[in-house]
């Protein structure tokens, strides 16, 4: 009896022993599922940092080279000054910082400092590109600023008012020797594409609608049209059949504005303006003239190949700017309620004169 209690016992002891081992490999087990989880759930991480790092960098690498585009634009065939050296100075740095600037798309090994390394890589230099995006962006606004600007207030007929601001009004041209019969050359002209406006509506407590000329049509509104105006008619060289220059008396002086030369100033057709074709109270729009689709404000001119330095010098050089308002039919048809208090503009030809809404220094 005895032998069989100790057979017993013995039995129960080793079971034990067998079920505490066994616990022993279900906790190990667990344990290393769970750092095999975490493992793959940290290299998920870095990969996802590494992407996003990598996307991030990307976009601002496109943002830069855009900006750049629209600067080398802005100054390419304008006049030269001391804003524009100034300007192309920080040109020039930001090309080099593109330049030298490099993206890496290549995948990392898979241990965790290649990912580190790669990453951080990214992200030094989208903080590059971000912060001579901004020192371009300033350059740019300083530039503009020092250009000619002007503002001015339209009055509808029913008493509607809208404020409208211009700033960097500046004139481009360059000459294109493949156009043109033998012996003469297309001197090619337009706003350097750095003018910017701003629209509000300056009605007390009232919406007010996109056409204040008529507010019942749906027709999308102009605010004025910046004409760029000239002592000297560049016309007067033309060749050809494109030489047909408007001229105006203000002041009881003669201006030219050479064919296309001119900015419109109005919303942009895909403004959220235009699509409900109203300004709420106190809303404002601002865009770049002449950048919108269809937007040209330019043309050419033929003449003799002798006179084109002495043309494109004199088209980047206006007096100065106008923003004109066809008078139509007569003052009483016209739907602008302030105009006889407006100085004219007067069509030296047969065409109608128009109100001057604004105009800058040298006019």
């Amino acid at each position: 009896m005895k032998r069989a209690n100790r057979t017993v016992a013995a039995l129960v002891c080793v079971m034990t022993v067998f079920a505490m081992a066994g616990c022993g490999q279900s906790g190990d087990s667990k344990s290393n599922a769970e750092s095999s989880q975490s493992t793959q759930a940290a290299s998920e991480q870095m990969r996802d940092d590494w992407e996003q790092a990598l996307e991030t960098a990307g976009e601002a690498r496109n943002e830069l080279s855009s900006a750049l585009q629209d600067a080398q634009l802005m100054i390419k065939d304008a006049a030269s000054t001391d804003d524009s050296a100034t300007l192309q100075s920080v040109i020039d740095k930001t090309q080099k910082v593109y330049s030298s600037t490099s993206v890496d798309s290549d995948l990392p090994d898979s241990d965790a400092a290649s990912y580190q390394s790669a990453t951080d890589k990214l992200n030094k230099a989208s903080t590059t590109f971000s912060d001579q995006n901004t020192a371009l962006t300033a350059a740019i606004a300083s530039y503009r600023a020092k250009l000619p600007a002007m503002s001015y207030t339209i009055t509808s007929n029913e008493g509607y008012t809208y404020g409208v601001k211009i700033a960097g009004l500046n004139m481009s041209a360059s000459v294109d020797t493949t156009k043109g019969d033998p012996g003469t050359v297309a001197i090619s002209y337009r706003d350097s594409g750095v003018t910017h406006f701003t629209i509000t509506n300056t009605t007390a407590g009232k919406k007010a609608p996109l056409n204040w000329e008529d507010k019942d049509t749906s027709i999308t509104g102009y605010f004025g049209t910046v004409e760029p105006l000239y002592s000297t008619n560049p016309c007067s060289s033309a060749t050809g059949d494109d030489g047909q220059c408007e001229s105006y008396i203000i002041g009881g002086k003669q201006y030219w504005i050479p064919p296309l030369a001119s900015v419109p100033i109005r919303a942009d057709e895909d403004s959220s303006i235009v699509e409900t074709r109203q300004f709420n109270t106190g809303e404002s729009i601002e865009d770049d003239s002449c950048l919108n689709e269809g937007q040209s404000c330019g043309g050419s001119l033929t003449i003799d190949q002798a006179a084109s330095d002495q043309m494109i010098d004199a088209l980047r050089h206006p007096d100065g700017w106008a923003s004109l308002y066809t008078i139509k039919e007569g003052y009483a048809q016209t739907p602008y309620n302030a105009g006889a208090n407006l100085e004219r503009a007067e069509n030296a030809d047969s065409g109608p004169d128009c109100y001057i809404l604004a105009k800058t220094d040298g006019i």
